[in-house]
C-alpha cells in the first residue's frame, strides 16, 4: 500500500518525461522499411520487430533458452563482442549495450557487419545518472532482490549485470569522433524517475536533478542515450 501510494503521487513526473522508448521504436520501424537484412542484438523472446516477408530478421544473443524460430529467421547464440556471422542493413538493440563488458569491441563488430548505407540504432542507460550509480554501488545481487519490491512486474527484463562500458556521453562521443565515414546522432534523455517512484520524495529529488541537468545540458548525467549511426554513402 505504501509503495502503491508513492507511485500514484509520482505519476505526473513520470508522464512528464519524454517517451524515449517510443522514439526509439519509430526510428527502428522507419529504418526497417528500407532494410533487406535486420539484426537485433539481445532481443531473445522479446524482439522489437516481427518476422516478415519484406526482410530477413536475425537475432544475436548469449541466451539460447527460447524457441528462436518463432521470432527470427536465423538466430546465433554468441556474444555481441565477437564478429557477426552475417552482415545487415539495420543493426539495433534496446537496453542491451549497458550489459556489454567491452562496448568498443561490440561497436567495432557492428560496424564491420554493417552493409553500405546501413544504420545502427541503440537505446540504453548511461553510467552517471543516480540510478546507474546506485546500480553499480549495490551490485547485481542486491538489485535482483530490490526489483520485485520497488518495480514489481519487471523482474524478467531488469536486474542483469550492468557494466556501462563507454558509459558517459563524452567517452561515447570520443569513440566516434574519428569516424568520418559515419553520421552519428546522440539524443540524450533525462528520466528513470519510475525507478524511484516507490518513495515520492526520492522521485521528486531525481526529477529535479533531471530538470537541472537537462537545462544546463549536463549530458554526462543523462539517464539514457538514443544513438543513431548511419553509414555515409560513397
Amino acid at each position: 500500500m505504501f509503495i502503491r501510494f508513492n507511485r500514484w503521487l509520482s505519476k505526473p513526473m513520470i508522464r512528464a518525461e519524454r517517451n524515449i522508448d517510443a522514439m526509439f521504436e519509430r526510428e527502428v520501424h522507419d529504418s526497417a522499411t528500407s532494410s533487406a537484412v535486420i539484426i537485433e542484438l539481445g532481443g531473445v523472446s522479446r524482439p522489437v520487430l516481427k518476422k516478415a516477408r519484406e526482410y530477413q530478421y536475425i537475432g544475436i544473443d548469449i541466451d539460447p533458452d527460447f524457441e528462436s524460430s518463432l521470432f527470427y529467421d536465423r538466430f546465433y547464440c554468441q556474444s555481441v563482442e565477437k564478429a557477426f556471422p552475417e552482415k545487415g542493413d539495420l543493426i539495433f538493440s534496446k537496453y542491451l549495450m549497458e550489459h556489454v563488458k567491452d562496448a568498443e569491441a561490440s561497436y567495432d563488430c557492428q560496424l564491420d557487419a554493417l552493409n553500405e548505407a546501413g544504420t545502427i540504432i541503440h537505446l540504453y542507460p548511461l553510467g552517471f545518472h543516480p540510478f546507474s550509480l546506485l546500480n553499480k554501488f549495490f551490485g547485481n545481487g542486491i538489485a535482483k532482490k530490490l526489483i520485485p519490491i520497488i518495480r514489481k512486474g519487471s523482474e524478467d527484463i531488469t536486474g542483469y549485470p550492468a557494466f556501462y562500458s563507454l558509459g558517459n556521453a563524452y567517452n561515447l562521443e570520443r569513440y566516434f569522433v574519428s569516424r568520418n565515414d559515419l553520421d552519428v546522432k546522440f539524443i540524450y534523455h533525462y528520466g528513470c524517475v519510475d525507478y524511484f517512484a516507490f518513495f515520492y520524495p526520492l522521485a521528486l529529488l531525481v526529477h529535479c536533478f533531471n530538470l537541472i541537468s537537462k537545462k544546463l545540458s549536463l549530458k554526462i548525467f543523462a539517464s539514457n542515450v538514443l544513438i543513431i549511426i548511419k553509414q555515409k554513402q560513397n
